[in-house]
């Protein structure tokens, strides 16, 4: 069934298959399932890019502290009673009303715009109840991502996490459409490999290996969009003694970013 849509969908996002814009600003959205770490990994990302000199801003969504925001949390509680395609105008409407903010970054100099969760969240777990020729529709203005960061985590695994605000919400406790909207990331990124750097990371693994790798994506980001070569022990450098320590002591990362030898 995902494969027919993808089909379908290639043909629809087709008009949208321009290389990255080439704007100072760099937007790099971090994705995944709920409770796979994005939150961390955000600020894990603002961390490095700041003592990299960058002036760095963050978004997260859905904005909880706005209107639009409120209600997208009263629906998943279960305390606003709306139909899916409502509630996708809802996350559709939060992220198209943070355009503005997005272009006065954009303005003021910002070279970096951590997103937690973006347009692939709309385009993944909407997919479960709702065509994606009119999801991709509802976010035709957002200004896409330039890199991703996805935390690939398995259904079960974060359906037991405890997440930020307590019990599993609506999505949070449907492990059917859970493990859809993992195979919907996937496809997701297979077809918009030319026009958005991917990044996955196995956020299975413990926390500070999945730091590690973050701050790993980090660097070839940064080299990416300055130029510049880092020292093999960059990621070394921007973790404590004890964490590097604790690092080491898994044989099986290997990067020469880690700095890790096998």
């Amino acid at each position: 069934m995902i494969t027919e849509k993808r089909e379908r969908t290639a043909r629809v996002n087709k008009k949208d298959s321009t290389k990255v814009h080439s704007n100072k600003m760099k937007i790099i959205a971090v994705e995944g399932l709920d409770k796979s770490g994005k939150h961390t990994a955000t600020n894990v990302l603002r961390d490095y890019f700041s003592s990299k000199g960058m002036r760095v801003e963050k978004l997260s969504f859905p904005n909880y502290e706005t209107p639009i925001g409120s209600l997208i949390r009263q629906w998943l509680k279960g305390d606003f009673i709306a139909d899916e395609k409502t509630f996708e105008l809802l996350q559709a409407a939060d992220k198209q009303h943070a355009q503005i903010y997005i272009q006065e970054c954009e303005r003021k100099g910002v070279d970096v715009l951590l997103i937690d969760r973006y347009v692939h969240t709309e385009w993944a777990y909407g997919a479960y109840d709702n065509d994606e020729r009119w999801l991709a529709e509802l976010t035709r203005y957002m200004r896409l991502p330039d890199a991703v960061i996805y935390l690939d985590v398995e259904p079960e695994v974060s359906m037991h996490r405890r997440g930020k605000y307590g019990d599993n919400d609506y999505y949070e406790s449907d492990i059917d459409r859970l493990r859809y909207t993992k195979d919907e990331y996937a496809c997701l990124f297979q077809e918009k490999r030319d026009i958005i750097d991917t990044q996955m990371i196995d956020a299975n693994q413990p926390p500070l290996i999945v730091k590690a790798q973050v701050l790993e994506a980090a660097g070839r980001l940064y080299e990416m969009y300055t130029g510049e070569v880092l020292e093999s022990n960059d990621v070394m450098a921007s973790v404590t003694e004890g964490e590097a320590a604790m690092i080491r002591s898994w044989s099986h990362v290997t990067s020469n970013k880690i700095g890790v030898k096998s």
